[in-house]
């Protein structure tokens, strides 16, 4: 299908984002940052979607093809989103540390001890990186999928 153009324009679309999360890490969590690394994927999408329409596709594309190029467009932006993502980890390991802490405690005041207890043991399996890795590639992907079902719509012709 489309899998050498996805390669590429996700690998665009997952450097911005990387570079998003890496200021975003950078600049102790800067709201504008937060909302721009969500209009990235966005604009992305529907940007290389339109451009695929057009001059691969003569002008016509369905929602099934489009919604297919979103996620290939979101697992190759994810794998480079998640490397990026798991080095600042690994060379800042304090700030996932900081940030573990604070959601922490914003459970222990309103979710069961149950419920509390099962973050901690998420939380300790992600202080290994290929498992930090993996859970961000599937994350930027489901979160893809998402945006790729709205950005599909809008597209199709």
């Amino acid at each position: 299908m489309y899998w050498r153009k996805a390669a590429v324009n996700g690998a665009y679309i997952g450097g911005v984002g990387a570079l998003c999360v890496l200021l975003e890490q950078l600049l102790g969590g800067n709201v504008l940052l937060a909302l721009l690394s969500y209009a990235v994927p966005f604009v992305g999408f529907s940007w290389f979607s339109i451009r695929l329409r057009d001059k691969e596709l003569g002008g016509r594309i369905t929602y099934g093809q489009t919604f297919r190029y979103a996620l290939m467009l979101s697992f190759f932006g994810a794998i480079i989103v998640g490397a990026a993502t798991t080095v600042v980890n690994v060379l800042h390991p304090e700030y996932l540390a900081d940030a573990t802490d604070e959601i922490l405690k914003i459970f222990e005041k309103t979710a069961s001890e149950k419920d509390v207890l099962a973050f901690k043991d998420v939380a300790s399996r992600m202080s290994f990186p290929a498992t930090f890795f993996m859970y961000s590639v599937a994350s930027y992907t489901f979160f893809g999928m998402i945006i790729g079902l709205i950005t599909s719509a809008m597209v199709r012709r």
